[in-house]
């Protein structure tokens, strides 16, 4: 989910009583849930839901109370516990401090098995901006039938169903049944079992995920969808169906969206290994909202093309993100949304990767440049304690994320960087053709640091403390001394930061270590060094450098001037700035939109840039001219007079 259309997402207000993780109570910590069988009813007329969850879990330790998320908005019936022989006992309960507290008929000891259900009804919150305002989509097609959906990424699973709503705890299977008026499809996580016709006008739908599944990728979506499906063979050697639920009205527009869903799943099995959740399935649905990485059946709402994140590369962004958490948020689950960039910042990351494989070295620079553009730093990567989702969602986490692992890819090496992704996926790589979700697991930052000491031998904390524990980026200051550069390191609270940095004189590129954070670097007469010349280390250039600056020359963004002079007769000049080397086009229209003129279309480098142009022989009047690049586009009006 991206750029500056992202950067204005992300800045959507949320409502403070929604949220998810943080610190666990230890009388949740008491507790492991080992499934989910949650039956619901969904009224789309009422915008109502009625039904039950049932929390099977293990005790960890003895409890008197058994507590569990539910937002308030919902009135609960009942709670029942499963006594030994089956049966089911009422309990009492309170709400108090905004969890539901049970008050158990006995004290359960540590290794017991409990089951709880609840049941409950009312109307779920609107989704006021989703995904990034989650709740209920209540939306209708073009025929004005039912297209509903529900996203709760940030606020947590406990808007819609009873759960333990925190990421440290996820259950190994979950079955799901939805109820909903007839003519409908309902589509959900996992497999689909069943569906049974009631004599009420509804029918129920059985879904049913055989793996782990962390709770705000468990969803719904209410339609009445086509389905377009093909077959793929996995890089295991057995066929994936994949299944793409889509509005009867959007056919046209998504013809071949199959087509590219293929490469892009063929470009991950590569990349980082088999897709994780063969046994149930591979899904995309079309939803009423942008998109979300719901486990096996992806929300893609992508009805602004390739465009949709603020660059164009020529490929399907929005799906080719939401598929990369199948492995990052679903293979692998942050335990603790301290750590939620391990989710984006990697998601985002494979982005520049696939425009590399695409397009080459340069597009992937650009993008890594448009990336760098979005970092804020206001608060860090990672937090070292217990963090609510809301706490930790912001851009950074996505942009800042992958500009990390941009500088990890350069300090490890291409071959070592792109194993430690594998390694980190899928630790043993005799089980990775396993289904049965065992590889399913939780994961914390240290986790990935410690597979890059067993591929390497080293110790890349120093790399990480800074990157990911502190908002301030490390600053490298650099001058020259007569024939010296003199390289040295600034780091907060005086960290440990032996990052090399690469350094360009006359076209050649050397490698200087900085075991202690600086360095001196003997120069011949007129030997002019550049500092990171390809920008290949997240930093600070200090300021007071004299050492020619890196590939941006200390331009910020795109920027496009008004034409000058203007109006003219004759010849005009066109200023604009590019913060890297990119391919531009420069065209003139008329005001119904038609070409008369295209100025430029080449590749050009990074700095301030002027071209001249003769109108000739174009008459008096109003024209456009549009200044576009693969990261920017902008059009301003001149006048022609004569």
């Amino acid at each position: 989910m991206k750029v500056l259309f992202w950067v204005i997402m992300f800045c959507t207000s949320v409502a403070a009583a929604f949220d998810s993780g943080g610190q666990l109570l230890p009388e949740q910590a008491a507790y492991d849930v080992t499934f989910y069988n949650l039956d619901l009813q969904i009224d789309p007329a009422l915008q109502t839901i009625a039904g039950s969850n049932m929390i099977y879990s293990n005790l960890i330790d003895p409890i008197d109370f058994f507590v569990f998320d539910l937002e308030p908005c919902y009135t609960i019936d009942s709670i029942l516990v499963r006594n030994d022989n089956e049966s089911f006992q009422n309990c009492t309960w309170i709400f108090q401090n905004n969890k539901n507290w049970v008050n158990l008929p006995r004290q359960y000891a540590a290794n017991e098995k409990l089951v709880i259900k609840v049941v409950y009804h009312g109307r779920p919150p609107v989704a006021a901006n989703p995904p990034w305002s989650g709740g209920f989509t209540w939306e209708t097609t073009s025929k004005n039938e039912p297209w509903i959906s529900v996203s709760c990424q940030t606020e947590g699973a406990d808007i819609w169903w009873p759960c333990k709503d925190h990421p440290s705890d996820e259950p190994d299977s979950m079955s799901i049944s939805l109820t909903v008026p007839d003519g409908l499809e309902c589509l959900s996580n996992g497999q689909f079992r069943k569906k049974e016709q009631n004599n009420n006008g509804t029918a129920t739908f059985f879904w049913f995920v055989s793996t782990p599944i962390n709770n705000y990728c468990v969803t719904l979506y209410i339609a009445p969808y086509d389905l377009l499906q093909t077959n793929y063979t996995s890089v295991c050697g057995d066929t994936i169906l994949i299944n793409f639920w889509l509005l009867p009205e959007s056919k046209n527009r998504y013809a071949n969206a199959l087509d590219e869903f293929v490469l892009h799943l063929a470009f991950y099995e590569t990349v980082l290994g088999p897709y994780p959740f063969r046994g149930d399935k591979y899904g995309v649905a079309e939803a009423p909202y942008l998109g979300m990485e719901h486990q096996t059946i992806i929300a893609y709402g992508n009805r602004q093309g390739p465009s949709v994140f603020g660059y164009d590369f020529g490929f399907d962004a929005l799906h080719f993100h939401e598929l990369a958490h199948e492995w990052f948020g679903n293979l692998v689950t942050a335990r603790d949304w301290s750590d939620f960039w391990i989710h984006e910042g990697f998601a985002t990351y494979m982005e520049a990767l696939y425009v590399e494989y695409l397009h080459g070295e340069k597009s992937y620079r650009e993008i890594m440049q448009h990336f760098l553009q979005q970092i804020q730093n206001r608060q860090p990567v990672a937090a070292d304690c217990s963090r609510s989702a809301q706490e930790m969602y912001n851009g950074d986490i996505y942009f800042k994320g992958a500009c990390i692992l941009h500088s990890l890819r350069y300090v490890l090496g291409d071959e070592v960087f792109m194993m430690s992704l594998k390694r980190f996926l899928y630790p043993d790589t005799n089980h990775q053709c396993v289904t049965d979700g065992s590889l399913c697991r939780l994961v914390t930052s240290n986790d990935y640091v410690r597979i890059l000491k067993n591929l390497t031998g080293q110790d890349f904390s120093w790399f990480f403390n800074v990157y990911l524990k502190q908002a301030e980026l490390p600053v490298l200051h650099a001058h020259i001394e007569k024939t010296q550069l003199i390289l040295r390191w600034e780091v907060k609270e005086k960290r440990e930061f032996p990052m090399p940095v690469e350094i360009r004189i006359r076209n050649q590129n050397q490698r200087i270590e900085m075991p202690d954070g600086s360095a001196v670097v003997e120069l011949l007469p007129n030997h002019i060094p550049v500092v990171d010349p390809d920008n290949k280390i997240l930093k600070v250039l200090s300021k007071t450098s004299a050492v020619p600056e890196i590939v941006n020359h200390g331009i910020s963004g795109f920027n496009l001037e008004q034409n000058y002079p203007n109006p003219f007769n004759g010849q005009t000049s066109f200023r604009f700035i590019l913060p890297c080397d990119t391919r531009v086009q420069l065209t003139i229209y008329d005001l119904q939109g038609k070409q008369v003129a295209k100025i430029l279309d080449q590749e050009m480098a990074a700095g301030e840039q002027q071209v001249q142009w003769d109108a000739g022989s174009l008459p008096t009047g109003t024209f456009i001219y549009r200044l576009e690049t693969p990261l920017f586009k902008n059009s301003k009006k001149l006048v022609v007079l004569k």
